[in-house]
């Protein structure tokens, strides 16, 4: 019996077409998040996808549940302060991750005065959280991950998981020789 005959071809492999198509999710939502800026909160946690990547932050006094989305492209016209200041939040790029927390007054002032945050400019998304929150939600934390390194993770485990299943199966064609 031929080795090849008995190793199943990576084609029809459900592995490869099912990480295909969230690859193909994601690069679908990165686009879809420079237009589109939807959220979903649970309980006190609250993410969103916008501006090319997700946030995902813990304001303080949120709980309930929540879903929804808004035209990125409105906000500008309905005067929302700071996206006049941030003009790259409806462009698709390359955003740099970021932890944040809240800022206290002296910071707060200080990021309104020169819109750095410790001697660097934030990434846009963040600053204009920051921008919006102003000294009302000094206690909240947030994490920002462009979705370049969310594609990046999901493509690493998507090939570890092929990689794996080439192992398995090689062992047990080894083993099928050997009988």
């Amino acid at each position: 019996m031929s080795p090849d005959s008995l190793r199943p071809s990576l084609l029809r492999s459900p592995l490869l077409w099912c990480g295909l198509m969230v690859l193909v999710f994601l690069g679908w939502a990165w686009r879809d998040s420079v237009g589109r800026w939807a959220y979903v909160g649970a309980g006190p946690v609250l993410a969103q996808s916008q501006a090319s990547g997700v946030t995902i932050w813990l304001p303080p006094g949120r709980s309930g549940w929540e879903c929804g989305s808004v035209d990125a492209s409105s906000m500008p016209r309905i005067g929302t302060e700071g996206y006049a200041r941030y003009p790259d939040l409806f462009k698709l790029r390359f955003g740099r991750p970021d932890v944040l927390r809240g800022l206290t007054k002296e910071e707060w002032a200080a990021f309104r005065k020169t819109g750095m945050l410790d001697g660097r400019e934030p990434d846009p998304v963040l600053g204009l959280l920051y921008f919006r929150a102003g000294t009302g939600l000094g206690g909240f934390r947030m994490v920002f991950i462009p979705y370049w390194c969310v594609m990046l993770a999901a493509a690493g485990v998507w090939a570890g998981l092929i990689y794996w299943r080439y192992r398995r199966m090689k062992g047990n064609v080894e083993i099928v020789q050997g009988v």
